[in-house]
């Protein structure tokens, strides 16, 4: 075809985002769940406990913006989730941006259990 391709590396241009999408209202919405698991003995006494999180995004954000979330934390975090979010280095511990091709939850940091464990 005679035409030269610029590197996805050199543009930073992504694979799983349209061109051209517009909201009216640019939104994201974030939600933190966590859950305590607990184990106690007959006499009281903590035979182990956990905090596991989860954060969801909802991101309504036109054109081609990048979200970027850190969380300060000193627990380690695993990153999952769909092939939108790319994972930066930073000053925090788990840090996280977006490009999103839809209002779905890009990505989820979660506190793996064996770090979160207090016994």
């Amino acid at each position: 075809t005679g035409k030269s391709r610029v590197p996805t590396t050199v543009t930073n241009a992504v694979s799983w985002r349209s061109e051209g999408i517009k909201y009216k209202k640019n939104e994201v919405f974030i939600d933190v769940i966590e859950s305590v698991n607990l184990l106690v003995s007959a006499n009281g006494s903590v035979l182990l406990s956990e905090v596991v999180g989860t954060i969801k995004l909802k991101v309504f954000l036109s054109g081609m913006p990048e979200l970027r979330l850190g969380l300060n934390d000193r627990v380690l975090f695993e990153l999952t989730g769909r092939e939108c979010g790319r994972v930066g280095s930073g000053t925090a511990p788990a840090q996280g941006g977006d490009a999103s091709p839809s209002p779905r939850p890009p990505w989820t940091p979660s506190v793996p259990p064996q770090a979160a464990r207090t016994s």
